[in-house]
């Protein structure tokens, strides 16, 4: 009994079936068991397996099995329906017809607790005479609906015995009993309506003004008694129809999913980032494609899920770039055949799933921006997705390594490798040098401070606080939209206020264009085949070159891998904390995954925490790990000293760069002078030589020779 009364107390609690819920269990299983009830059938298959034989038992040999033995196992099995997932649907295409209460949940079953309610009252309309609850059963527990009583003065009073305490307006009097008094029975009988309303949380309908009672009444008695004389017992039905069949009195007033998508576009994707407004803009192609010329409301789940199911090319809407002559629309202006395979893959099924349910939920629950109206142009999406695209990569890269025969883990740090200290180094020295230091904040974030590299674009310089030794994340930066707080060590707070006093950290160095990126790695020693990358990279190193600083001609032979400044910073950290959760809080939540463990050693940690560019390095300057291998995140006077070296040798090298640059400036300004004196010259001189060609060609066609005029005088003197 004592266990018996646990249970009931538990359910209670949970807002689910009690077990005198169970009027008649007989007759229940019997309904339960029996498969020409479609909605039986329904809910049966819904039941643990477990559940499912004890049910076959009791059906078969009902003499050796007692009814309340099985109110536990039942309860049990109609809480698990009641807190699972949504069926209002899949209960509707058996031919269920809920009544307008429950309608009216499903429209409002927007949390989990909504939903529960709404499971519930779909079994007790599912099962009436099997779940009615018995005669004056917890009648002091039952909250009772209000009355209204006539004073003897008068006037109209409110009554109500409160169950639970309540705040309403008026007298409180003894055991819980609420009393209002109003002078008019119009007034009492209004505000009896609002407190019922309020004590069993439901909508207080409308009232009908005449016109519209008028307009009602033809409705009735003009368009549907003369066909259907029994319309007055079948209003749930109509209803039921017009909800079931998406039925709008002005229906040419909803767009089409073509102008729909291009909407939705602008208003909701264009604020997302690069890669994400790519995903949606390819999704958006191939639903255009597909159902571009139906009304939104048609766009249904079933339509989504076969597209993706089916077989054979598809279409969609991409863009034809003409040069010098943009199209005003953007996108989404030639029909093309897509090379995509059907059925998708797992993870080209889980990012088109994802979009397609966002654009239908935004079509529901939109609302338009001048009147602030909800635009329900289509009905919520119920798509679920089984894996996200980390899950789906992951067991990708289980099976393959298992097929070769390989540890999953030390596969997946072969295919994810993070970057080894002296390509670390290599990395910072090149970005404290290249573009004048202006780009070094973003690799300093991103190696040091626990910064996603989309976050340090966000990220501003005010959110670096030396003093407390702490980076602070706002909410609108975090990419979980929950923020943090970051803390440094000694060697990201001597390189930001390096930088800071040469005036390199601004906001503007954290935006690096893909090119910029490129160059720095490139001459970090990373490769790259793309040739305007290797040019701008080879003309950087130059112009370094004449002001004095010569990078290390370092070639590790392998593209810069994906991801690696994340997945290196937050290696490194774990293994000087030994602590995922450390590591996490430091980071982010849920970004470690299992083999960053295994990507680096202790000794490496330790290198990579004291890492400095070669401009800050010094005989005096040095960086110290704290004692038991924990942040030390207060602005110490060692730091300080650290820094104010730091500064000094970024003055140092910067006039001296300066005036190497100067110098080398002026040579080559020199040497391009005496070169173009030296090519005046030489032009002068053949100058002067043609044009005395050309004289002397006319002389000797006049048969007068500068050279040869005396001997021929002579020549005429003798003759």
């Amino acid at each position: 009994m004592n266990k018996e009364r646990k249970l009931n107390r538990g359910l209670a609690c949970n807002s689910g079936f009690m077990l005198d819920d169970f009027r008649d269990v007989n007759a229940l299983i019997k309904r339960l068991q029996s498969p020409g009830d479609k909605v039986s059938v329904f809910f049966l298959s819904k039941f643990s397996e477990l559940g499912k034989i004890e049910l076959w038992k009791a059906s078969n040999s009902p003499a050796d099995v007692s009814p309340d033995s099985l109110k536990p196992l039942l309860a049990l099995e109609f809480n698990s329906i009641v807190n699972g997932e949504p069926f209002y649907e899949e209960l509707i295409r058996t031919g269920f017809k809920p009544s307008r209460y429950a309608r009216r949940l499903f429209r409002k079953s927007s949390s989990n607790a909504e939903r529960a309610r709404l499971h519930k009252a779909l079994l007790r309309e599912a099962f009436p005479a099997e779940l009615e609850r018995s005669p004056g059963r917890g009648k002091s527990h039952l909250q009772k609906h209000p009355k209204v009583y006539k004073l003897g003065n008068g006037k109209f009073a409110v009554y109500v015995r409160l169950v639970e305490p309540r705040r309403l307006e008026g007298k409180m009097q003894k055991a819980g009993a609420f009393k209002r008094e109003l002078s008019t029975r119009a007034l009492a009988d209004a505000k009896c309506a609002e407190i019922d309303a309020e004590l069993f949380e439901l909508e207080l309908a409308r009232q009908l003004s005449q016109e519209e009672i008028t307009r009602a009444k033809e409705l009735f008695w003009t368009l549907l008694e003369p066909k259907h004389p029994d319309w007055v017992e079948h209003l749930p039905e109509l209803v039921l129809h017009a909800e079931v069949t998406d039925f709008r009195v002005h229906t040419e007033e909803l767009p089409t999913v073509d102008a729909a998508a291009r909407l939705y576009y602008e208003e909701k994707v264009q604020r997302m980032e690069t890669e994400s407004r790519r995903n949606c803009a390819y999704v958006l192609g191939y639903i255009m494609a597909q159902f571009g010329r139906i009304k939104s409301n048609q766009l249904t789940d079933e339509m989504l899920i076969g597209m993706i199911e089916g077989t054979g090319p598809l279409k969609y809407l991409g863009k034809q770039w003409v040069r010098n002559n943009p199209n005003p629309e953007g996108r989404w202006n030639v029909l093309c055949d897509s090379k995509i395979k059907r059925p998708m893959s797992p993870h080209m099924k889980y990012n088109f799933l994802s979009v397609a349910r966002a654009f239908k939920n935004w079509m529901h629950g939109s609302r338009d921006p001048k009147t602030r109206k909800p635009r329900l142009w289509s009905q919520r999406s119920i798509i679920e997705t089984a894996l996200n695209a980390s899950e789906i990569a992951k067991e990708a890269s289980i099976r393959k390594a298992r097929s070769l025969n390989k540890d999953p883990i030390d596969f997946a740090c072969e295919r994810n490798p993070a970057l080894t200290i002296p390509q670390v180094q290599a990395l910072i020295d090149a970005a404290f040098v290249v573009f004048d230091g202006v780009k070094a904040g973003f690799f300093v974030h991103a190696l040091w401070c626990g910064s996603r590299v989309k976050e340090v674009t966000w990220t501003s310089v005010a959110s670096f606080d030396s003093d407390q030794g702490l980076l602070i994340t706002p909410e609108y930066v975090d990419k979980m939209d929950t923020g943090r707080e970051s803390e440094l060590y000694e060697n990201a707070i001597i390189m930001v206020e390096a930088l800071r006093s040469a005036g390199l950290y601004t906001n503007t160095g954290f935006q690096l264009t893909q090119t910029e990126r490129a160059i720095i790695q490139y001459l970090a020693g990373f490769e790259y085949s793309d040739k305007l990358t290797v040019s701008r990279g080879e003309a950087e190193r130059k112009r370094l070159a004449e002001k004095g600083i010569h990078l290390p001609n370092c070639r590790w032979g392998i593209k810069f891998p994906h991801n690696a400044l994340r997945r290196t910073a937050l290696s490194m950290h774990y293994k000087l904390f030994m602590s995922v959760r450390t590591t996490e809080a430091w980071g982010g939540t849920g970004v470690f995954q299992e083999y960053y463990k295994r990507l680096v050693s202790k000794e490496q940690s330790g290198q990579y925490w004291r890492i400095l560019p070669f401009l800050l390095k010094g005989p005096r300057l040095e960086v110290h790990l704290p004692a038991g291998h924990k942040l030390d995140t207060k602005m110490t006077k060692q730091v300080k000293r650290s820094i104010c070296r730091a500064c000094n040798t970024m003055k140092v090298f910067t006039t001296v760069a300066s005036a190497k640059e100067s110098e080398s400036r002026a040579t080559k300004k020199a040497e391009v002078a005496a070169h173009l004196a030296a090519y005046r010259r030489a032009y002068n001189k053949r100058l002067v030589a043609r044009r005395r060609a050309l004289k002397n060609a006319e002389r000797i066609e006049e048969g007068v020779a500068e050279d040869s005029a005396p001997i021929t005088a002579a020549n005429a003197g003798s003759e």
